[in-house]
């Protein structure tokens, strides 16, 4: 993936150092939108944990949307969020979303969206997920 593109390194420092300014639109932006990766072979799934581990410890980090957290947000919420595609409106909804919840719930954005996470691979009896 990194030498399919000559300035992969440019592109993962750029997002990264968003991430770290506590922009986490921004990084998502410079991996991916409308459907088109920046890197490719590089997803929204991974784009984001790679976003959420480069994140300042602030008040808006970068969180992950993934394939569990999504369904979750579909059979939970009734919020049908593609994360197979890179799309910073996504994005943003998911992120508005999930911090409004947080805020009403007096938790962490990133502490919300593990429990969402925890709880989706909890009900899939063979996921690598699941509890062992």
């Amino acid at each position: 993936m990194l030498d399919s593109v000559s300035n992969a390194d440019a592109r993962l420092q750029a997002a990264a150092s968003t991430a770290v300014e506590g922009r986490p639109v921004d990084g998502y932006a410079c991996l991916g939108d409308h459907g088109i990766a920046r890197l490719p072979h590089l997803g929204p799934a991974f784009g984001t944990k790679f976003l959420y581990f480069c994140s300042a410890t602030s008040s808006q980090p970068a969180l992950i949307l993934d394939r569990l957290v999504a369904r979750w947000l579909r059979e939970n919420a009734g919020l049908p969020l593609n994360e197979l595609r890179w799309s910073v409106s996504t994005y943003v909804r998911y992120l508005e979303i999930m911090f409004g919840w947080a805020d009403e719930l007096a938790l962490a954005a990133d502490e919300l969206e593990l429990c969402i996470f925890s709880t989706q691979a909890g009900g899939l009896g063979d996921s690598q997920w699941a509890p062992g």
